[in-house]
């Protein structure tokens, strides 16, 4: 008769199963599960009950994606019988993806441009996440068959290349996972689809995860709130028998509101019917299922190699009795463990108790097996001589894979023990890459929110090292409201590799005669010993002058070394230094700072100007970069204005660019250019910016373009507001889209000479920015346009002037111009000029002089009121007066300060 371990152990698989299969729903299979069942079976080589009818294939999806190994466990994973009938067909259908023709020098799948299986395309962090979770599932196909070997390296397969995955397409500066282009940079491509690795990642920490589900959710709400698709119908998500996978997946990846795919869900209209009735009987089976959490990933996934090595161990009947029950106990053990979702104090700490002393047999195991002298007092020495090389090798292997399985148990179990009394132990790293070289700052913090936790003492280890928190005896709390922290540094091993650092760390907290070992894994990201960035100080906005590109480069060195900067820019634009251009990073300093500066070397047309720079130190490429710089449009505005006024007369208006007019409750508004500081940094219109557009009104704004020739062009709009357009007098997109959308790109065919362009705007609340872009069909500027309107609108000139005072009206002391003086005290300097809202921030319009005592010195006439200004120093810094404590922000993160005319 068994034990009641090895009972146990022999029956939790099966109670899963059915478990799955009577969960809510499933008390019977649905209709198109069977059909779905039948029609797999006939794929792999048998029919119960006969075949699909012919040309039925609602299994297309498995000629297009790496789901064989998901389908056949989700599908069959209740008749072991039949799987193990097909397992061999299972297994070749999988393996054979992996063929070396398919491959990339790590082991990643090559796809086609639609991220299904083939060659061509980028590499995918979707297609290979799926990769990831079908290498998982064969792994539980193997252990439904009794096929332990093969499970464990197939369970091995998946973990590897789930951490290729990680290190190959993560991105740590945009918190989400990347396709990779040909030149090895990401491509900037954000659906659903790139966060597949997350599903059986298990290298990144819990903050990074978090980070990325974060992010991913607040990009979600911010195109929600902009009226706009939040992904980009492309690649896997664009496949609408892709998309209910994906969606299944990610509902296994807790996120910032519930799962991954209910954050998506949540956001989705609902995808139409498929017409056809095959892909309807596939969708239709994923949309009935919404989460197989339970399914594919139980709670023993865990400790997966730890079960199916004391499977393998009781199948073999090769342990010692006394062995064997104490490691079939420990399975048992573990799941208990891990059934309730909340814990108390006490039940943690006597759960990290059990789970010790199961490492401690396993440790013990191991050791003992490895030793050919002491091997007996584990296994039965005749039994393991007559096993297999492979199956010996694997039970020496899984040893140590079961251990750190373990800790990670433990981790959850700390979870569970925050769900149940708030108390959490918490390991704050940067969030930035480290250099290669360099300490890590950490902060760990153990918080008990819900009541005082009187703490004895207190270590603190990270990987190797360790450090007392609270020295035995040295009583200390952790209040509500007042955690316990610790601050300190750590050094990574020497021999680390650049790429995401998996790290794991536990603090082992003495409190009320009890132990309590909090676990946690965190991850950092090391780069080799350089870092580089760029700055748009400027912002990426051509003005009058050049815009000047910051090449920052951080290094740890211990030798000098010779560097290029390369780069690749529009044939509109020029470079000073010209490019490739030579640097030399000193060992002597910790940065080296390179500038460079893009200018036109002929008239720009309106647009955006993409480039990319690459930075190499010894012939190496250590970093690329892809840019882009903006010559936006001009535009004359007319405000305030009323909704009706502005959608309903807007080409009235614009025919006549030099009358005045009462509208939005004022008399005498008239056309005015849109001053520089109405723009941002991307050269968007901003239009809180012109005087007149006040919250939950609307603006008129107008421009010229000047065309060489007939050109057929793409225009496209982006912005929060509701907005009409007029291309040449003719309505191009009428009555105005709801807010917050962005028009697609439309065509519009320009005539030769000057075109006029209308855009009326409104909003409620506050105004959104606005972008406004003419290109051609690649998107990018469309040669032979000018913008330059002074020398389009005849009489521009009436535009600037100022308003006339009325003859008979007495002179208003409020009105009366008063001579300002400005002055800075920067005798190093070779030239400064005072820019501002007085004279249109333009350099040229009021230069200083330098007095004998090395003041720069200027003076103006100003009419009472608010001027933000700035000094313009040596042609290329802007900085703020010292002298004047008075600032506010300049829009493009830095400040400007701000002189009051009284």
């Amino acid at each position: 008769m068994e034990s009641p371990s090895r009972f146990a152990l022999r029956c939790v698989p099966l109670l899963l199963a059915i478990f799955l299969a009577c969960g809510p729903g499933r008390a019977e299979a649905a209709p198109q599960d069977e059909r779905l069942a039948g029609a797999l079976a006939a794929r792999l080589g048998r029919a119960p009950g006969g075949s699909a009818p012919g040309g039925f294939n609602p299994l297309e999806s498995l000629d297009r994606y790496p789901l064989t190994a998901v389908s056949t466990y989700l599908l069959l994973g209740d008749d072991p019988n039949l799987m193990r009938s097909l397992y061999p067909r299972i297994q070749s259908a999988v393996t054979d993806l992996f063929a070396p023709a398919r491959l990339t020098g790590p082991g990643l799948l090559t796809g086609d441009a639609d991220e299904s299986l083939g060659s061509g395309g980028p590499l995918s962090p979707a297609l290979n996440g799926l990769a990831c979770a079908e290498l998982w599932s064969l792994h539980l196909v193997a252990w439904k068959t009794g096929a332990y070997e093969d499970a464990l390296e197939y369970l091995a397969w998946s973990r590897r290349l789930s951490a290729t995955v990680t290190q190959s397409f993560y991105v740590p500066e945009r918190h989400g996972f990347y396709p990779m282009g040909g030149s090895g940079l990401p491509l900037p491509i954000e659906t659903p689809a790139q966060l597949l690795p997350l599903v059986t990642d298990e290298t990144l920490g819990l903050a990074a995860r978090t980070r990325i589900s974060s992010s991913f959710a607040a990009r979600i709400e911010e195109a929600s709130a902009a009226g706009r698709a939040p992904f980009e119908e492309s690649g896997m998500w664009s496949d609408p028998l892709a998309r209910p996978v994906v969606l299944d997946l990610l509902s296994t990846v807790p996120g910032a509101r519930g799962s991954l795919g209910e954050t998506v869900a949540g956001i989705l209209s609902g995808d139409a019917a498929a017409d056809d009735p095959a892909k309807a009987l596939w969708i239709d089976f994923w949309r009935s299922n919404p989460s197989r959490r339970r399914g594919l990933f139980p709670d023993w996934s865990d400790y997966s190699a730890f079960v199916n090595l004391v499977l393998l161990l009781d199948r073999e009947s090769v342990a010692v009795s006394g062995e064997m029950s104490a490691l079939e106990a420990g399975v048992d053990s573990l799941w208990r463990a891990l059934a309730p979702r909340t814990l108390d104090v006490e039940a943690f700490a006597q759960r990290i108790a059990t789970i010790n002393r199961l490492m401690s047999r396993i440790e013990r195991f191991a050791s003992l097996l490895a030793q050919p002298k002491e091997r007996w007092r584990v296994i039965e020495e005749a039994k393991w001589r007559r096993m297999s090389p492979r199956t010996k090798r694997l039970v020496s292997e899984t040893c140590p894979v079961a251990l750190a399985e373990l800790v990670g148990v433990k981790a959850r179990l700390a979870e569970r023990l925050e769900a149940g009394t708030g108390i959490a132990f918490a390991l704050s790293l940067p969030e930035d890459p480290v250099l290669k070289g360099e300490p890590v700052a950490f902060t760990a913090v153990l918080e008990s929110p819900r009541e005082a936790l009187s703490i004895s003492d207190a270590v603190l280890r990270i990987g190797d090292l360790a450090w007392t928190v609270v020295e035995r005896g040295a009583a200390a709390s952790a209040d509500p409201g007042t955690p316990l922290r610790f601050t300190g540094t750590l050094a990574l091993p020497p021999l680390e590799e650049p790429g995401v650092v998996p790290l794991s760390a536990s603090l082992e907290v003495g409190t009320a005669g009890r132990r309590m070992e909090l676990r946690r894994r965190e991850s950092v990201v090391l780069v080799p010993p350089y870092r580089v960035s760029i700055d748009l100080p400027e912002g990426r906005r051509f003005g009058r002058g050049p815009l000047p590109v910051a090449v920052t480069v951080r290094h740890r060195l211990d030798h000098d070394i010779r560097g290029t900067v390369e780069g690749t820019f529009m044939k509109e634009l020029e470079t000073t230094p010209a490019l490739p251009a030579r640097f030399l990073a000193s060992a002597s300093r910790d940065r080296t700072d390179l500038v460079v500066a893009v200018s036109p070397k002929e008239r720009l047309s309106p647009g955006r100007y993409p480039f990319s720079l690459s930075i190499s130190l010894d012939a190496g490429t250590i970093a690329r970069f892809e840019e882009s710089l903006v010559y936006p449009l001009r535009w004359l505005y007319l405000a305030p204005m009323n909704a009706q006024e502005a959608f309903r007369r807007g080409p009235d208006f614009q025919r006549d660019l030099f009358g005045r007019f009462s509208t939005g409750g004022a008399t005498g508004v008239r056309w005015r250019e849109a001053a520089g500081d109405a723009y941002d940094a991307d050269g968007a219109l901003l239009p809180g910016r012109l005087p007149g557009a006040a919250e939950g009104s609307c603006v008129l704004l107008s421009t010229t373009i000047d065309a060489t020739a007939r050109a057929k062009l793409r225009w496209s709009i982006e912005t929060a507001n509701t907005v009409s357009i007029w291309i040449n007098g003719a309505a191009a997109l009428p009555g105005g889209p709801a807010a917050g959308s962005a028009a697609p790109r439309e065509t519009v065919e320009l005539r030769k000479g000057p075109n006029s362009i209308l855009v009326a705007a409104c909003w409620s609340g506050a105004p959104g920015r606005i972008i406004f872009e003419l290109t051609d069909e690649n998107g990018y500027p469309a040669a032979g346009l000018g913008n330059e309107l002074e020398t389009i609108i005849d009489g521009f000139d009436r535009l600037l002037a100022p308003d006339p005072s009325p003859e008979a009206a007495p002179e208003d002391p409020e009105k009366r111009m008063r001579q300002v003086a400005f002055s800075l005290e920067l005798p190093e300097a070779s030239e400064v000029s005072l820019i501002g809202s007085f004279n249109n921030w333009d350099p040229a319009a009021t230069p200083m002089k330098r007095d004998a005592d090395g003041i720069w010195r200027a003076a103006l006439v100003l009419k009472p009121g608010r001027y933000p200004y700035k000094f313009y120093v040596d042609g290329k810094t802007k900085i703020v007066d010292p002298a004047n404590e008075v600032a506010e922000p300049d829009g493009f993160g830095g400040r400007n300060s701000v002189h009051e005319v009284k």
